[in-house]
């Protein structure tokens, strides 16, 4: 098994992280039939990012999980099944 110093790990695992979450997301969003630009309107933040964060690319913050959410009208830890 590779050993990875604890930085590189870490790192891994939150690239990780991020891909669930930003599943969960775009499964959510798709679920009640909406477009990111109606989500982006809702939570004020702009579609570039919440792509980014579907995708997995960027790390939502904890205000912006928020806002996406109560956009998406699910409890904040419904986001993080799965992951």
């Amino acid at each position: 098994m590779a050993r990875f110093p604890f930085g590189q790990r870490g790192l891994l695992m939150d690239a990780e992280m991020n891909r669930l979450v930003g599943t969960r997301i775009h499964t959510v969003r798709r679920e009640r039939s909406m477009t990111l630009r109606q989500l982006a309107r809702k939570t004020s933040l702009s579609v570039s990012l919440l792509s980014q964060i579907e995708l997995g690319k960027s790390a939502a913050s904890v205000s912006s999980m928020h806002k996406i959410a109560v956009a998406l009208r699910v409890p904040l830890a419904d986001l993080f099944d799965g992951a």
